[in-house]
Order: C-alpha cells, then sequence, then structure tokens
C-alpha cells in the first residue's frame, strides 16, 4: 500500500465496521425524519456511500458504485 494512503485505509476499516452498527434498528420512519431541519439520516447514509465510492474510484477500485445510481444524489 502507499504509505500516504494509510490514514486512509484506517478509517475505511473502521467506517466499514461502524456504519452499518449505526443504522442498525432504525425504523424507515426515523430515517426520514429530519431533526432541526437536518437532512434526513438516509440522505447522509446515501451521501457517505456516495463518497466511499468516488475515493474508492479515484484510488483505482475495481469496481465502483456511482454508475448505476450516481445521479441520483440530489439535495433534499
Amino acid at each position: 500500500m502507499i504509505p500516504e494512503l494509510q490514514g486512509f485505509a484506517l478509517v475505511f476499516r473502521t467506517n466499514h465496521r461502524l456504519f452499518p452498527r449505526a443504522l442498525d434498528g432504525l425504523t424507515p420512519e426515523q430515517a426520514l425524519e429530519r431533526p432541526d431541519g437536518a437532512n434526513p439520516i438516509h440522505w447522509i447514509a446515501g451521501h457517505t456511500v456516495t463518497v466511499r465510492a468516488l475515493l474508492g474510484t479515484a484510488l483505482f477500485a475495481t469496481t465502483a458504485l456511482l454508475p448505476a445510481w450516481g445521479d441520483l444524489s440530489l439535495p433534499v
């Protein structure tokens, strides 16, 4: 691995482990709530997945999620 990317790898590993746990048990209604007008959890989750896919593509990942649904990343 490129030494300068080791920090990113750690963040990805940590995020990969914690992200599903953060969403576990969330009901669809809770995922759509907008506390104080903020973006709902489902939008934040989608944004997180999109950014990870973009970064993976930028780092020459062999597959990316964006071609299938990247155009759906619209502001709420």
